[in-house]
C-alpha cells in the first residue's frame, strides 16, 4: 500500500463525506447481495437481521443499517445489481449518508475499522464464484467509497495549507495542486463534489517555500501529532491523529478493490 494510503483520514466535516457514505452503501448492499446469491435467499453473514426469511430489497437494507433517526428514501434502484452510480448520488441527493450501525452489517462489529476488515474478510470466503455482475458492483462501489474519501480528505489538506496551524510553515495560498479523476474508473459523468488526486510535485513547486517534509511528511512519519505536539506537516495536521480507525476504513476499501482489479492501484 503506498504512503498516501495511510494518510486517508476522515476529517471533522461531515458535509465533505456525504459522497464517500453514498458509495459505502451501496458497498455494503454488494457484499449482502454476495451473500444471499443475488437475492434469492436470507442472507447468513451480512445484514443477518434485516429479514430472516427473504432477501431484502436495497431499501429495506439501507433502513435496517442505518442509526436511528436518519432519513430513509425510496431509492429502488431497477434491476438485480443496482446502477452503483446513480444509486449513489440517489443515496447522496437525499442525505442518506450517515454513519450506519456496524454491529448491523456484520456482527461484532463495534466501529467502521472492525467493519470493513470484517467485510473484507467475509467477501473473501463468499465471492470467489460469485456473479461477476456482482464483483463489477464491488469493484466500482469500494473504488468510489475510497476515492471519495481520498478527495475530500485532500480538501481538508487544501485548507490547512491556507489557513495553517503549522509553526512556522505558510500560509500557502495557492494551496494543494489537484485533477479531476471520475469517482471510479468507468463513471459516465463526474461526481458531485468532484473527486480529485493530488499532484504533489506540482504542489511544490507552486508553492514557494514549501518542502514535502512541510507537506506530506516523511515515510517513516506520516504526520500523527504525538500528545500535546502540533502536527508534523500539513497531511498530519489536516487529519485527526487520534482517528486512527477512520484511516484504515479507507485502506480497506482500496484493498477490496485491488482484490477485484487485480491489484490495480486505485490511486493511480
Amino acid at each position: 500500500m503506498k504512503p498516501f494510503v495511510l494518510l486517508l483520514v476522515f476529517a471533522s466535516s461531515v458535509i465533505a463525506y456525504d459522497l464517500a457514505g453514498a458509495y459505502e452503501r451501496v458497498l455494503f448492499y454488494y457484499a449482502y447481495l454476495a451473500d444471499t446469491n443475488s437475492g434469492t435467499r436470507p442472507s447468513t453473514k451480512i445484514a443477518v437481521g434485516c429479514n430472516s426469511k427473504r432477501a431484502c430489497s436495497f431499501d429495506e437494507f439501507v433502513k435496517y443499517i442505518a442509526q436511528p433517526g436518519q432519513i430513509t428514501v425510496n431509492v429502488n434502484p431497477a434491476g438485480q445489481y443496482p446502477d452503483v452510480e446513480s444509486t449513489a448520488n440517489a443515496l447522496k441527493d437525499s442525505q442518506t449518508t450517515g454513519q450506519v450501525e456496524p454491529s448491523k452489517v456484520i456482527a461484532g462489529a463495534s466501529d467502521y475499522s472492525s467493519l470493513l476488515t470484517r467485510l473484507r474478510d467475509t467477501l473473501a470466503g463468499i465471492t470467489p464464484n460469485a456473479p461477476q455482475g456482482i464483483k463489477d458492483g464491488l469493484a466500482k462501489a469500494s473504488q468510489g467509497t475510497a476515492r471519495a474519501r481520498m478527495s475530500a480528505f485532500y480538501d481538508e489538506v487544501d485548507d490547512a495549507m491556507k489557513n495553517p496551524r503549522v509553526p512556522g510553515a505558510g500560509p500557502f495560498p495557492n494551496g494543494l495542486t489537484r485533477q479531476d479523476i471520475p469517482i471510479f474508473d468507468g463513471a459516465l459523468r463526474p461526481s458531485n463534489p468532484p473527486t480529485k488526486r493530488a499532484l504533489i510535485k506540482e504542489t511544490i513547486k507552486n508553492n514557494r517555500g514549501l518542502t514535502r517534509a512541510i507537506l506530506y511528511g516523511s515515510k517513516d512519519d506520516p504526520g500523527y501529532a504525538k500528545a500535546g505536539q502540533p502536527p508534523a506537516s500539513f497531511f498530519g495536521q489536516a487529519g485527526d491523529p487520534s482517528h486512527d480507525t477512520n484511516r484504515r476504513v479507507t485502506e480497506d476499501a482500496a484493498d477490496m478493490l485491488c482484490k477485484y482489479r487485480k491489484g490495480k492501484d486505485p490511486f493511480a
